[in-house]
């Protein structure tokens, strides 16, 4: 038995010695050549594997930019993406806010017809046209007092209240506040039953001379009124001749002077103060002169020019 082991033992002895050894005396012999190239790599590999994790823990960065470190480059950029988020609202507000605006327009009609029915005078309808008889009467101390026209060479029809026991002058022939030509007024004749009044100049002015009425205009007929009246309680005269349509409500009314008027309610302006003297006009045909008025109500008294015809013909003679 004994033997058996022992020689068991010797061959097994002998197979290490020749078999393994052998192999790695050989590695260990051509070791030093192998371990660039070697395909040892493989068991090396083992021992790498750790150092190797963390290289690939090292790129885990790389691919950790892709997400929150990446925030920092992307940062500068991506706050773009929030720019275009806020200003999509931002382009949207402005689509509300039209809507919001239109309220107001649509609130100031309702106050419109009340404001321009108040604030359209005379001068509130629209520049006159051509009217070379319209006249600008004025006194010399203040100026620019009144309106009328030109019925003759020498003389100018007004109202009576525009009369100036002192000085007068007027311009004729010109819509400019202060351009015409200028005439002396020489004497003033007033009408003893209504508010017109009659200048006399000291020299003729040549100019075409206005039409005068036999006839007072028929209810309901819509008709103009011209003057250089004010633009405003508070402002000056108009700087511009001005005209505007009314229309005739009554031939039952009275002037400054208790005479025959013609009664209108103001359609694009009404009567104010300097267009006193000026007249009314229907299709061209002076059938009153400014005498009252109602700016608050909107309406105007003009003294009748065909109830005064005689006594305007007699003085004169047109």
């Amino acid at each position: 038995m004994m033997n058996k082991i022992a020689a068991a033992a010797l061959i097994g002895g002998a197979a290490l010695a020749c078999g393994v050894l052998p192999v790695a005396t050989a590695a260990a012999a051509t070791a030093p050549n192998p371990i660039p190239t070697s395909p040892a790599a493989p068991v090396s590999s083992a021992p790498h594997a750790p150092s190797h994790r963390a290289p690939s823990h090292h790129r885990a960065p790389t691919g950790h930019r892709k997400g929150k470190p990446g925030s920092s480059k992307t940062g500068t950029g991506k706050p773009v993406v929030h720019k275009p988020v806020v200003h999509k609202p931002v382009v949207h507000k402005p689509v509300v806010h039209k809507p919001v605006v239109a309220p107001p327009v649509v609130v100031l009609p309702s106050t419109g017809p009340t404001k321009p029915a108040a604030m359209p005078r005379i001068i509130g309808g629209k520049p006159a046209g051509n009217a070379p008889w319209a006249v600008q009467v004025n006194w010399d101390e203040t100026g620019f007092e009144c309106s009328g026209t030109s019925v003759a060479p020498q003389w100018v029809l007004t109202a009576r209240h525009c009369v100036n026991p002192a000085g007068m002058t007027v311009l004729i022939g010109s819509n400019n506040l202060g351009d015409g030509t200028k005439a002396v007024v020489d004497d003033k004749i007033v009408d003893p039953v209504g508010d017109l009044a009659l200048l006399h100049l000291t020299e003729p002015v040549r100019t075409t001379y206005v039409t005068l009425a036999d006839e007072d205009p028929e209810v309901g007929a819509i008709n103009q009124i011209y003057g250089w009246g004010k633009t405003d309680p508070t402002s000056g005269p108009s700087d511009v001749l001005m005209t505007a349509k009314v229309k005739v409500t009554s031939l039952d009314c009275q002037d400054a002077q208790q005479g025959k008027a013609i009664c209108s309610t103001g359609i694009t302006g009404t009567a104010f103060n300097g267009d006193s003297g000026g007249p009314e006009m229907a299709s061209g045909v002076e059938v009153g002169v400014c005498s009252t008025g109602d700016d608050d109500a909107k309406t105007q008294q003009y003294a009748s020019v065909a109830a005064n015809r005689d006594w305007i013909r007699q003085i004169a003679n047109v």
